[in-house]
């Protein structure tokens, strides 16, 4: 991973350097514009066939320079949009922390499967062939207010946005992008919001209730483990935060025992944030 190029050609031949942090992502979809960015950012947006670009123009420190990136954004409607919390740990799975998962979440759903990331380095912006076939793309909308589950488990509360487009736009295809198989086994439970109420629901069925899916996962990636814990809120924005929590304090009370999650879940991130910044430093390690 350590050394690849992570811009696509296309981005790099507009591209100018200058900008401490790289390049800020604009997204918009066909119905509604979604733009963001830091205070000093400058958006356009245009219409390029079936695919929308928005070029984000953002301003350099004293040295003038600028940067701007066209980043492809396939249209198509939103198949998922959630808040969620993750971290990673370095190793295997620890013992107590599956044994203590696969007790309480009342016999976790199970699955295994090798995800292919896109590494391109834009922030924020994820895109993934799930089990190597189908194509995600998902954006990141907002960062909320620091969440707080306890257990030293505490991070930001990011919103995300997922579609399955038919296909990305060619240069994200060139060469210089970067891609990496990162093998899964993930152990899920899931919890939905009826009458008030939490009760167990099958993390594989789509419901229309609210729920949180709580999941940890055993990662690879060339040939160095891993591992995940991440909770995932669907339903109304508004409500998200207290599903979340009231999952993790339904799944953790009075049955978690002395794991000290703060202490060894050392990275809180998304896995496009994981892979590109983290991950190389755990592999030249």
């Amino acid at each position: 991973v350590a050394g690849r190029s992570l811009l696509p050609a296309a981005a790099k031949a507009i591209c100018h350097p200058g900008v401490p942090g790289g390049p800020l992502a604009g997204w918009r979809t066909a119905d509604r514009p979604m733009r963001w960015g830091t205070a000093s950012g400058r958006f356009s947006t245009s219409l390029l066939g079936s695919v929308e670009r928005v070029t984000t123009t953002a301003e350099a420190s004293s040295e003038g320079g600028w940067t701007a990136l066209e980043i492809p954004a396939p249209c198509g409607p939103i198949v998922a949009d959630t808040s969620e919390v993750r971290w990673f740990a370095p190793g295997p799975v620890p013992n107590d922390v599956l044994s203590w998962f696969t007790q309480q979440s009342r016999l976790p759903v199970v699955d295994e499967r090798t995800d292919r990331y896109l590494l391109h380095g834009i922030p924020g912006v994820g895109i993934k062939y799930r089990a190597q076939r189908l194509l995600e793309v998902k954006r990141r909308s907002s960062i909320g207010a620091r969440i707080v589950l306890g257990h030293g488990l505490r991070t930001e509360l990011v919103r995300w946005q997922k579609w399955r487009p038919v296909q990305l736009d060619a240069c994200w295809s060139a060469s210089d992008v970067g891609r990496v198989d990162v093998h899964k086994v993930l152990l899920r439970c899931s919890m939905a919001m009826i009458g008030g109420a939490l009760v167990p629901s099958d993390p594989q069925r789509e419901i229309a209730k609210p729920r949180c899916i709580v999941e940890l996962a055993s990662v690879e990636v060339e040939g160095v483990e891993s591992w995940s814990l991440g909770l995932e809120a669907s339903g109304p924005l508004g409500g998200r935060r207290h599903l979340l929590l009231e999952s993790w304090r339904a799944l953790s009370d009075g049955s978690l025992p002395d794991i000290g999650f703060g202490s060894r879940l050392e990275v809180a991130a998304a896995y496009p944030e994981w892979l590109e910044h983290h991950l190389p430093n755990q592999l030249a390690g």
